[in-house]
């Protein structure tokens, strides 16, 4: 009996803890796309890529050009200059954040913002930073707390207000990101208790304690 009250109590245990865990990481190199060097348990991620408005440039980083010139996000999504990436899983998580590293040339796009999408679904703008600093040493950190066991995760960010088309945009590796560009972090989503089962093992518990009284 006492053995089986252990193994109840380990279920419960596991159905209602999470473990932190890092959902998907990218490290910001030159290229078309970039695959994610790191990923969490069942998570297969997008790779790091960018929308046919923009060019790669030549660089050590994730970097582009032609953004933009002037203009807002919904000229700048119109004319699809974006970088995308995200993840698929097959199993549930509670998202904590997303962290990334950024910076623009001096007629890069002044201004960015960043879209989250689950299962394709437009859920809200989560980021914005409408002044980007030239050679920005800046590290974005967005709470990603209110989505839970999100198993498709897809960010959109985009840039607008360049002074000209061949100003550039990256994503920059940042120590305080353990050297990645993009880090998506968050917990795997607690397993459902079944029905009853807490009362089960309390019923249990109380059963085995009045016989080992006799």
């Amino acid at each position: 009996m006492r053995q089986f009250l252990c193994s109840l109590a380990a279920c419960l245990f596991m159905a209602v803890s999470a473990n932190a865990a890092t959902v998907v990481e990218f490290t910001s190199v030159n290229g078309i796309k970039v695959a994610a060097d790191a990923e969490g348990t069942g998570v297969t991620g997008f790779s790091l890529g960018r929308s046919t408005g923009l060019d790669p440039n030549v660089g050590g980083t994730f970097n582009s050009n032609d953004w933009f010139v002037g203009g807002n996000k919904l000229d700048a999504l119109a004319a699809k200059d974006s970088l995308f990436w995200g993840f698929n899983s097959t199993i549930g998580y509670d998202l904590t954040s997303l962290s990334f590293g950024y910076d623009r040339s001096p007629t890069g796009p002044a201004a960015i913002a960043v879209d989250f999408f689950i299962n394709s679904v437009f859920q809200a703008e989560i980021f914005a930073d409408i002044a980007v600093a030239v050679n920005s040493t800046a590290t974005a950190t967005i709470d990603l707390s209110a989505y839970k066991n999100v198993t498709n995760g897809f960010f959109r960010l985009t840039g607008w207000n360049a002074t000209g088309s061949s100003g550039t945009f990256d994503i920059e590796n940042r120590s305080s990101l353990g050297g990645k560009g993009i880090v998506v972090t968050g917990e795997v989503s607690p397993i459902p208790l079944p029905a009853g089962l807490p009362l089960l093992l309390a019923g249990l518990g109380l059963m085995f304690g009045l016989r080992k009284r006799r």
